[in-house]
């Protein structure tokens, strides 16, 4: 997946056609359509695919799944243009999936500027965990996958699935793949031993992203309104009841207590949240307040 930014892409790339392990295929989805973007692709033997503005990352993955399904691939590796894998990281992948019968298997998403620390935390109970050495403990850690990032997904979970939702465009669109999967009781697993370094998510996190409390606050107002849109969505969709009581606990508490002092920002997270959760799915507009 790219979006003008070739200087990444270039990175990425060079590391996906470099594998130990080739891919048969490697098909880029530019949702920018820029000619500098496609000749780059095109200079690294990959298949260039147009895409739209108006996809998102949603409709963009769900483009380059399909093709790569109906060209008869039996698994699809999954990438977006900031991010990065190890060189072994598809050989890691398909061996421990095939061993291991995993219908979706993720790399360890480290961060690109520490990598003793995950690019964004993993989810164990109640506890946020950001070590690596944590994880490291086991070969697989059955469902804390994290979608997109290097994820390998099987030919027959697809069929069972189908493909991102383009309506959620970003930003939750990857949770619900997840939840579809989990649903459909597909096994999935993190592969400790396949590596993929991704820019850290610390800095969306408007306090302490290893807090229990820790709230995400995108830096713009277009992710802004899907992060908060699509998370009541999900919670709609999949009866998160949990997570429900999860955002109506710390939401409120940081924009209302600590730090507080910003009425204006709650407000706009609760009606977000709230046209998520009646499921209105409305594309973002510069005038999305007064809707």
């Amino acid at each position: 997946m790219a979006f003008n930014r070739d200087d990444l892409l270039e990175r990425s790339l060079s590391s996906t056609v470099g594998q130990s392990r080739k891919a048969d295929l490697v098909i880029v989805v530019d949702n920018a359509n820029l000619d500098s973007t496609k000749l780059l692709v095109e200079s690294h033997g990959a298949l260039y695919l147009n895409g739209h503005i108006e996809n998102g990352s949603a409709g963009g993955f769900a483009i380059g799944i399909a093709f790569a399904q109906s060209a008869g691939c039996d698994f699809v590796w999954t990438l977006d243009d900031d991010g990065y894998p190890d060189l072994n990281c598809l050989m890691t992948l398909l061996s421990i999936s095939k061993e291991n019968a995993l219908g979706v298997s993720s790399p360890l998403s480290l961060s690109q500027e520490d990598h003793s620390q995950t690019a964004n935390p993993y989810l164990f109970g109640l506890k946020k965990v950001t070590a690596a050495v944590r994880f490291q403990k086991r070969e697989i850690w059955l469902n804390k996958v994290q979608f997109y990032n290097g994820m390998l997904i099987s030919r027959d979970t697809i069929d069972k699935i189908g493909f991102p939702k383009k309506e959620l465009f970003l930003r939750g669109d990857e949770m619900d793949y997840f939840y579809r999967a989990k649903k459909a009781k597909i096994k999935m697993g993190l592969v400790t031993r396949a590596l993929f370094f991704h820019p850290s998510g610390e800095p969306e996190f408007a306090n302490s992203r290893n807090s229990f409390l820790g709230v995400v606050i995108p830096r713009t107002e277009v992710k802004k309104y899907y992060q908060f849109r699509n998370r009541g969505f999900l919670i709609r969709e999949y009866q998160l009841i949990p997570n429900a009581i999860y955002d109506w606990v710390r939401y409120p508490l940081f924009f209302l207590v600590y730090p507080g002092k910003n009425l204006t920002g709650f407000f706009q997270w609760r009606k977000l949240w709230l046209q998520g959760f009646r499921r209105d799915l409305t594309p973002y507009s510069l005038d999305w307040l007064k809707r």
